[in-house]
């Protein structure tokens, strides 16, 4: 395969969150719903979401000089292998040097967890190297394979400590996907990641690892809580950047509301925390606001299924103000309505407003759609 297909290829491979979430629920409701007609429906949406996909690589490989899709194949044959690779591990090391096989390889790391230990090291050596390493890239596959493993936590923590920034990056990340399966070494964990939380230079990098790590502790909890109440910008900006000042005390404040999904021990503390981000927080990260407004708070709160009832009132007041607006200002609420969906029968008192935004926007007289919002918050807050 010439670079040109391996480049095109790369970009068919390309994962969007959102419509991968979608296709997914789509073809789980064909498969298993128990009325045929909803199951027919699903189906449906399903291939139509399918089809433009493939005509989206279509095109793609079509533009290409080469006309077959060896990269389609190669996506599928490898998410069906785990442990049979670890029987070849020296193809293994291979793939984990080519970028456009480099995801399945480590992907597989993650399916095979403890067995395939003898890859720690690799992993860990690429850490300290600071080569070609992405903390979402290597953290997981390193914490799969080293979950209780008294040796694998210890050098991270080591990295902690003392290593690069990447390396303590890095280290962290892998310690939140870890967590609570820390070998002992929870308590040494908090005191590290408490104390880059007070470096500015770590504290939006480490603040999800500590809510992970500390998930049963308050003192880590009143350090995010800390941070998220702290609302005075601080403007910086990076050497290689300097005509783009950012605010870091937003982007801390963004990794806190985050980090506070992790705390569902203390709802009487972290949901009131959130309620209040709705109105204080402003989000910066347009990859944030693709489902609404509000996508990182509802999906923390999201965390805390009926507990999060307490935002109810909030939520509802939001869709009657999203009702007074001009159909051109009115921002998605599917965010607001996987929250209530999340909540359940709690949520029922909103009922009514979802009701009035179907009959301005929808014939009245359609059936609902079990599929999409907010018909499928209606059928279940009614079934409540």
């Amino acid at each position: 395969m010439n670079a040109d297909w391996l480049d095109r290829v790369n970009r068919m491979s390309s994962s969007d969150e959102i419509y991968d979430k979608r296709e997914s629920e789509l073809l789980e409701i064909s498969l298993t719903h128990d009325d045929p007609e909803v199951r027919e429906l699903a189906a449906k949406r399903y291939a139509r979401l399918f089809c433009a996909g493939c005509a989206r690589d279509q095109k793609l490989i079509n533009e290409s000089e080469s006309s077959q899709p060896p990269g389609m194949v190669t996506h599928l044959v490898f998410d069906a292998l785990d442990t049979q690779l670890l029987e070849a591990s020296d193809l293994l090391h291979q793939m984990l040097d080519i970028n456009q096989l480099r995801r399945h390889a480590l992907e597989a790391l993650c399916r095979c967890g403890k067995t395939a230990r003898h890859f720690a090291n690799r992993l860990l050596s690429e850490i300290d190297r600071g080569k070609r390493v992405d903390p979402h890239d290597v953290a997981k596959p390193l914490a799969s394979i080293g979950r209780d493993d008294p040796a694998i936590v210890d050098q991270l923590l080591e990295r902690l400590r003392c290593g690069t920034k990447t390396a303590r990056m890095t280290s962290a990340k892998t310690l939140e996907h870890m967590a609570p399966y820390l070998a002992g070494y929870t308590d040494e964990a908090l005191e590290h990641l408490l104390g880059l939380s007070h470096d500015p230079e770590y504290t939006y990098l480490v603040l999800e690892p500590l809510a992970s790590v500390g998930r049963e502790h308050e003192r880590a909890l009143d350090r995010v809580l800390e941070v998220l109440l702290e609302t005075k910008s601080r403007w910086v900006t990076y050497e290689a950047y300097p005509d783009h000042p950012f605010d870091q005390s937003a982007c801390e404040r963004a990794s806190a509301i985050d980090a506070l999904g992790y705390f569902t021990g203390f709802p009487e503390r972290a949901v009131p925390a959130l309620i209040k981000a709705f109105d204080l927080f402003e989000e910066y990260d347009p990859d944030m606001t693709y489902k609404g407004d509000h996508e990182r708070v509802c999906y923390a709160l999201m965390e805390f299924g009926s507990d999060a009832a307490p935002a109810v009132p909030w939520l509802k007041r939001y869709l009657e103000d999203w009702l007074k607006k001009l159909e051109s200002d009115q921002p998605d609420i599917i965010d607001v309505c996987e929250l209530l969906e999340s909540i359940g029968k709690e949520a029922v008192e909103v009922l009514p407003v979802l009701e009035r935004i179907r009959s301005r926007y929808d014939d009245e007289d359609d059936a609902l759609d079990p599929v999409d919002y907010p018909d499928r918050l209606i059928l279940k807050l009614r079934d409540a």
